[in-house]
């Protein structure tokens, strides 16, 4: 910036990195909730992001982050979106509407318990919302719930590693 005599420069070191951020866990029903877990070792910025399932959607508002490492649960009650108990999809979208990941599954999830993604797996278990779902086997609820195909995932997509860049 130029000044009369003298001129100032300033400069800022900019880190992109590839997002890594999963739809990581579910409760269906009205009072239940969608998990999200960013994987990465830095903060990932989700405005203008949204969350889709059919009709429903649900944008972030703007300064919504979460923490390197952290999963953030957003309810229902909040987001408007109310996951049936059989045959769901729901997408985590960019701002442009390029999706990042998708949670579905075609199996219904028995009362009480939570689908989780374990890998490319979804398991039905023991609800641990805001948790990093380490899934061991007395969470599971039986052996049949990651071995059956009817109770496996049926899509699971995630190009938040290719197509997601956050800037600090």
């Amino acid at each position: 910036v130029p000044h009369e005599k003298e001129s100032l420069s300033a400069y800022q070191r900019i880190t992109v990195t590839s997002a890594n951020v999963r739809i990581t866990e579910m409760l269906p029903g009205a009072d239940g909730w969608i998990e999200i877990t960013n994987f990465s070792s830095a903060p990932l910025n989700l405005s203008r992001w949204f969350l889709s399932s059919g009709s429903a959607q649900f944008i972030f508002p703007a300064g919504t982050v979460i923490a390197p490492s952290a999963s953030v649960v957003f309810p229902s009650t909040s987001t408007k979106i109310v996951v049936p108990s059989s045959t769901f999809s729901v997408a985590l979208k960019l701002s442009n509407g390029v999706p990042a990941d998708t949670f579905s599954s075609v199996a219904l999830i028995p009362s009480g318990s939570s689908a989780t993604r374990t890998g490319e797996i979804i398991i039905f278990s023991v609800p641990t919302p805001g948790t990093h779902s380490v899934i061991g086997t007395s969470q599971v609820l039986s052996a049949s719930a990651v071995t059956k195909p009817a109770n496996a995932i049926a899509k699971v997509t995630n190009v938040a590693s290719a197509a997601v860049r956050t800037v600090e």
